[in-house]
């Protein structure tokens, strides 16, 4: 089967020179910059159906900001984990539809269940958002995860390490972010119907840059409209940075319908999931199952 093209190899781009930011010198600027943030953020996910102001959606999206100045921007607002910062600029992602929810929901509860999560000697635990979740949040906990100094996402689930239970020193591969804290092994990303294809594969492929530990993604695409959707998994690439996806999915334009029953599984080394050199806890099973069959059926019961 044909996997999706991966994101053509570009120079990594440079944060600007003079990004806003909280620094002194901006004062005026960011004051400014924060009515109009507040502005299209409440036409955009509070008043939802009332005319949104394109051109100042447009000059917000524009704007290279500051990682500081995007924390003090989002950070404790109701939809903060739909927002992310791309290359230095604000993209606001829009609420998903269902099965969006439900689709999280059932790869949670199968991927906790097969590492053991919550159980006396798990290693992998999912990831903290500190609390602010809101109600179009699937029950589990989340964190944004800084990708690059200019980049900031939220992924629709994750997991991390228990860094109590790893080695001193852990091994090298493992990355911290700018807290001290470990970034996720596991990512899920669900896209459905707003978000394109191209920009689930541009995230999936910034999960696995260099700042960062991820070892597995999982992604589920869902075209309500063509009845169609989409499963895969990637892992990091031999070279430490990018990604090598597994498919047994066409990618568009050739993409399967949800109508039409499918025997498709994969069958996710554990090892992957842990990452190199990670004990496995006894009892875990050699591989993460992924029924697409089953995410087929949550996708026509919740459609």
């Amino acid at each position: 089967m044909s996997a999706p093209p991966r994101p053509e190899e570009s120079p990594t781009v440079p944060a600007p020179e003079r990004p806003l930011s909280l620094d002194a010198s901006h004062l005026t600027q960011v004051k400014s910059f924060t009515k109009k943030f507040d502005r299209v953020y409440d036409q955009f996910y509070i008043r939802r159906g009332a005319k949104l102001d394109e051109l100042l959606l447009t000059e917000i999206c524009n704007t290279s900001i500051s990682m500081d100045l995007f924390d003090k921007l989002t950070l404790g607002k109701r939809y903060h984990g739909r927002i992310a910062l791309i290359d230095g600029k604000v993209r606001f992602d829009e609420i998903p539809f269902r099965p969006h929810g439900e689709i999280i929901g059932s790869l949670t509860s199968c991927i906790d269940r097969a590492i053991g999560g919550g159980l006396p000697g798990a290693m992998l635990e999912m990831c903290s958002d500190n609390g602010m979740r809101t109600r179009f949040e699937f029950d589990a906990n989340r964190e944004d995860i800084i990708l690059t100094p200019i980049r900031k996402k939220r992924p629709d689930n994750s997991w991390k390490l228990d860094s109590t239970m790893l080695t001193n020193p852990p091994p090298a591969w493992i990355q911290f972010d700018a807290g001290g804290y470990l970034t996720a092994n596991i990512v899920v990303e669900v896209a459905v119907e707003h978000e394109t294809p191209d920009q689930l594969m541009s995230d999936c492929h910034a999960y696995f840059g260099p700042n960062t530990s991820t070892t597995l993604w999982i992604g589920v695409k869902v075209w309500l409209a063509g009845q169609k959707y989409w499963v895969g998994w990637a892992e990091r690439a031999p070279n430490g940075v990018g990604e090598v996806v597994h498919t047994q999915m066409h990618w568009v334009p050739n993409h399967m319908s949800y109508l039409v029953p499918t025997n498709i599984t994969y069958n996710i080394p554990m090892q992957v999931a842990f990452g190199p050199g990670i004990p496995i806890p006894a009892g875990t099973p050699p591989t993460l199952y992924i029924d697409v069959e089953g995410i087929r059926l949550v996708i026509l019961k919740n459609v």
